[in-house]
Parts: structure tokens; sequence; C-alpha cells
């Protein structure tokens, strides 16, 4: 329960920093983005591993590798339909298909990824002192 609750203070203070990047950060800081895109992966992890721990073990008995490969996963896909999303609502910041929309998206989804990856390596070491 307490990862939940530490998901959703993660993803509140996503929208607060998301907030000051639209009245001027992103453009002023150019890897400004680097924060709430990892934040949102860390935040994200937190929720699907706590659901995976506790919702899956009682249909499946699956590996600790298993529900953190697929946490990792799961994040990976909100990540590439956040892209999808900015697509759509013309937020990129760059020409669509251009070299540096290319780099953008990388590094937004890899950085989502890396911080799902932290939160799932904080949750296994929370979970063994349980």
């Amino acid at each position: 329960m307490k990862a939940y609750t530490t998901s959703i203070i993660v993803i509140i203070a996503v929208f607060f920093i998301h907030l000051g990047g639209q009245v001027g950060f992103y453009q002023h800081y150019t890897l400004f983005d680097i924060i709430p895109h990892s934040l949102a992966g860390f935040g994200a992890g937190f929720f699907f591993a706590e659901f995976f721990n506790q919702r899956l073990d009682h249909h499946f008995k699956w590996s600790v590798q298993t529900k953190d490969f697929f946490t990792v996963g799961c994040v990976f896909a909100v990540a590439i339909f956040w892209e999808i999303f900015e697509i759509i609502t013309n937020t990129a910041g760059y020409l669509l298909f251009s070299q540096k929309y290319f780099l953008d998206t990388t590094k937004d989804i890899s950085m989502g990824v890396i911080g799902a990856i932290i939160a799932v390596m904080i949750f296994r070491k929370f979970m063994e002192k349980k």
C-alpha cells in the first residue's frame, strides 16, 4: 500500500514540475524534461510493481524477475502512448520525424524506463525488509 501512496505523490510532483515546464522551464533549460519523464517512470514503476506484487500472486505464481519485467514493460508501453499523445497534441517540441524529434522521443522513453528500473530496484529492496 505504501508503494501506491509513493506513486501518487510522485505523479502529483510530476504534474507540478510539468506546469513549471509549461511556463518556460522547457524552453530555458533544454534537458529539463528529463526530470518529469524520469519521475513519471519512477511513479508508474512503483504503481505497477505493487500491482503485480499484490494481484498477480493470487492468480499466478510468477517469479520476481517476471513481475519486474512486466513492470518495466508496462512503463515502456505508457511512455510510448505518452509520446503518441505528444504527436496528437503537437507538443513534441520538434518537427515530426526530424532528427531532433527522434532524439527527444528516444530520450523521453529511455528516461521513463530508467525511472521504472530504479523504482523496481527500490521496491524489491523494500520488499526484502518485510
